[in-house]
């Protein structure tokens, strides 16, 4: 008797690559720079704010 093999041809396995090109990157627009307050003035300086000495625990 003939055996009836229910096995397809192997067929080994492959890797593909693509390449994306960006032209500004992913996160371009995550952050936003804003140098006016709520009123639309424009800040003329930066703010000089008392120097954070706290001790921080890893």
């Amino acid at each position: 008797m003939k055996k009836i093999s229910n096995q397809g041809i192997y067929k080994s396995p492959t890797i593909q690559m693509i390449k994306i090109y960006t032209e500004e990157g992913f996160a371009a627009g995550s952050a936003k720079v804003r140098p006016h307050d709520d009123k639309n003035k424009v800040y003329e300086e930066w703010q000089d704010l008392p120097d954070d000495n706290r001790n921080i625990d890893w």
